[in-house]
């Protein structure tokens, strides 16, 4: 519980410190791919492939740095559903023609609930992406993310998913 309690306040501290910077560099954004089984095992029952979806608000603090709160929800396709709520950073590497290649980690809560397990856990990610500038207000991308769970669940997968993002 401790450990939760320490990844909120964490997410808490990362996103409220980056209120005090904000300008008018506010973003949305939703995302929305496939899981790939990394051979996680909870109650010795494998997990197949299955979709994720996530919707996040940020904000670019810097020309390089993005922080944001993002909810995601992922289906394992085998009776259990993940919730999460996490934040994120990011470093945007150098735009290119339109394009920004990034990475990104975030820390946060994770909720399992199935018919096997249903607990939560702190989880983490790490990742890398690229996003295309459509235009001043929207962008789209591709990103790459693996997520862990890191407290009493064997839960991890690899995510690719397509990205579209406003920024006001």
């Amino acid at each position: 519980m401790k450990r939760i309690l320490s990844a909120v306040v964490v997410c808490c501290m990362v996103l409220g410190g980056a209120v005090g910077v904000l300008a008018s560099d506010y973003y949305v954004a939703g995302n929305a791919g496939i899981n790939f089984d990394t051979g996680t095992d909870v109650q010795d029952v494998d997990f197949d492939e299955g979709y994720q979806v996530s919707a996040a608000v940020g904000n670019k603090v810097t020309d390089h740095v993005r922080v944001e709160a993002e909810y995601q929800f992922l289906d394992t396709d085998m009776s259990l559903d993940v919730y999460t709520l996490m934040g994120n950073a990011y470093y945007d590497i150098a735009t290119f023609n339109g394009f920004t290649p990034y990475v990104t980690t975030g820390i946060g809560i994770g909720w399992f609930d199935g018919d096997i397990i249903s607990d939560n856990s702190v989880v983490y990610k790490v990742g890398a992406g690229v996003d295309y500038d459509i235009n001043t207000d929207w962008q789209v991308g591709v990103r790459y993310t693996y997520l862990d769970a890191i407290d009493n669940i064997d839960y991890d997968t690899n995510q690719v998913g397509v990205v579209l993002t406003y920024n006001f």
